[in-house]
């Protein structure tokens, strides 16, 4: 079965999130958003470092706050209505 969280396919994950590191945005693909998207990433102590959303039809791009993350290992959670995602990102 192909399990899918909007514009994520499980299967090819590591292909969806780019660039690895980021520097100041993260893509989450290259189509638009299927469906409204929540997304927090957070440290590895647990703290979320940001949050926001994206919107059905908007590119899938996270502005990264630099204020607020510095270099180093985050987690991506993102969710819609039907599936949740986490992975890891590295921050330059």
């Amino acid at each position: 079965e192909d399990v899918s969280v909007g514009i994520f396919d499980r299967d090819d994950i590591a292909n969806n999130i780019f660039p690895i590191p980021a520097v100041s945005i993260i893509n989450l693909g290259t189509e638009p958003v299927e469906e409204n998207l929540q997304f927090k990433i957070v440290d590895l102590s647990g703290r979320t470092v940001q949050s926001g959303s994206l919107n059905k039809g908007e590119n899938p791009m996270i502005t990264l706050d630099r204020s607020a993350i510095n270099a180093g290992v985050y987690l991506l959670k993102a969710s819609n209505s039907e599936d949740d995602l986490l992975t890891k990102i590295i921050v330059k």
